[in-house]
């Protein structure tokens, strides 16, 4: 009787915890942002600006995003990125950065596991914005002997929209639910201004984002 009693409770805690979620609503983007930029630098040029941009230490004193408030602090680095000299809030994320191996040495790859990268100002589930996170493909291709190209591919985009009811190394409990989402070009503009920044530039478009209220 216990038994039944506890799967029942369980199960009610789930459903509930499905019923509380809503629609991801996609706002109306009015042109897409660049995903590939042409540097004027040669490869190797690109290759220690990107190093150097996305060291920990340097997104430390310059975060690529602003911090996202966050009750699951499951991301790569928070408080647990220990530096002497520098401190930030624990919702900030950091984005290691590692060689793509697999394809080639001009592609890198930014990772922020399973942290929210962004607050999204695309998606958003009743009226507010929701949090964004997404691998990013970094791709270096020389166009001529000054001129370097970088695209940025977004890889298996999700939004979180609420919570649901689950087990974990801990037990069960509630973990952020994790929904597909389609690439915005946002993020990955962002991205490229940011390593534009580094190198200087300072007539780089700005990144298109949806009008309030669209």
């Amino acid at each position: 009787m216990a038994i039944l009693l506890g799967t029942v409770a369980v199960t009610a805690v789930v459903l509930l915890g499905t019923c509380l979620r809503t629609p991801v609503r996609k706002a109306t983007v009015r042109a897409k942002n660049p995903t590939s930029y042409a540097f004027s630098a040669t490869v190797p040029e690109l290759q220690v600006a990107i190093e150097e941009v996305f060291r920990l230490e340097n997104q430390w004193k310059v975060p690529l995003f602003p911090p996202v408030p966050t009750k699951f602090p499951v991301g790569v680095s928070y408080l647990s990125y220990n530096h002497p000299t520098l401190r930030r809030p624990e919702d900030l994320l950091l984005l290691p950065l590692r060689l793509d191996e697999a394809k080639h040495s001009q592609c890198f790859i930014l990772d922020p596991e399973l942290g929210a990268l962004c607050q999204s100002t695309v998606y958003f589930s009743n009226g507010k914005p929701l949090k964004f996170l997404a691998r990013f493909h970094l791709h270096i291709e020389s166009l001529d002997a000054g001129t370097t190209r970088v695209t940025v591919e977004a890889i298996d985009p999700k939004v979180v929209n609420g919570t649901r009811f689950g087990m974990g190394p801990c037990g069960f409990g509630n973990f952020p639910n994790l929904e597909p989402v389609a690439p915005t070009t946002v993020e990955e503009f962002t991205i490229l201004r940011y390593i534009g920044r580094h190198l200087g530039i300072t007539d780089m478009p700005e990144v298109i984002h949806p009008a309030r209220g669209e």
